[in-house]
């Protein structure tokens, strides 16, 4: 259990796959929460719980457990198998997130796999939604002093699967108002300095390979920068710019609203 709890130190917060022969385990609080949420046997392993899921039919319990707003670390075996007292090299090979998963297996066909971030100026609130496998991309504001009403709707109005979401935000009241409206949606929170606007701004120039960003209705001061910036760089595979949707200017609605959209 030594080998085990090293490597989930590293990662809490998320369902630890651990790997033993032909099985993913998982142990302690892991076990008695995906037992219940997968409805699989738990057992106990030197007195601690534990539950098991097959390795051959592992995607088919991640997209399970992705549907369930959970991040899902998969560790693997990748020494070769030790005899006796030794312990088998283990690591953690791929984090998998509901927002950033690509593979068919655990897209589900009738819905966009959206993954969404926000950002909170002192007068305008930047949002951004990207699906890198349907290749759309749109990002819109509103007013901050309109927080709970206006953040709510566009969560209604994307579905995403997954929130990144500044450390400052938080604990905001009207944040965690708006969050409860979407319960199932998994929030992954990150440091301010991901949402830095001058870096955020350079990261989208470079990303798009543009000069500026008036094709899309963006300037280096809009709101909707720092979380349309912050978006491709959580993807858990790389991607080129190529590869990434490629934003265009979509009118906007009702005066206040700026969006972009990705046209693949």
């Amino acid at each position: 259990m030594q080998q085990y709890r090293k490597i989930k130190e590293q990662h809490i917060g998320e369902v630890l796959f651990f790997r033993l022969g032909d099985f993913y385990e998982m142990f302690d609080n892991d076990a008695v929460e995906i037992s219940r949420l997968l409805n699989l046997t738990l057992t106990q392993r030197s007195g601690h719980p534990m539950c098991g899921i097959p390795h051959h039919a592992s995607k088919l319990y991640i997209a399970r457990l992705l549907r369930f707003g959970k991040k899902v670390a998969v560790c693997e075996q990748v020494g070769p198998v030790s005899k006796g007292k030794e312990l088998t090299e283990r690591q953690v090979i791929e984090v998998i997130t509901p927002g950033t998963v690509l593979e068919q297996e655990y897209l589900e066909q009738s819905a966009h796999n959206y993954l969404a971030a926000i950002f909170a100026g002192k007068e305008k609130t930047g949002f951004a939604y990207i699906d890198v496998a349907t290749a759309t991309f749109y990002a819109t504001n509103w007013d901050t002093s309109d927080m709970t009403e206006s953040f709510a709707r566009e969560l209604g109005r994307a579905v995403p699967r997954e929130l990144l979401l500044p450390q400052s935000l938080d604990d905001n009241d009207e944040v965690k108002a708006a969050l409860a409206s979407a319960p199932n949606m998994l929030v992954s929170r990150y440091p301010d300095w991901h949402f830095a606007p001058e870096l955020s701004y350079k990261r989208l120039l470079s990303t798009f390979g543009v000069a500026n960003l008036r094709p899309f209705s963006l300037a280096e001061s809009s709101p909707e920068v720092p979380p349309a910036a912050v978006l491709p760089r959580r993807y858990s595979v790389p991607h080129s710019p190529t590869r990434l949707p490629t934003p265009e200017a979509v009118p906007s609605c009702n005066g206040r609203r700026s969006r972009v959209r990705g046209a693949g």
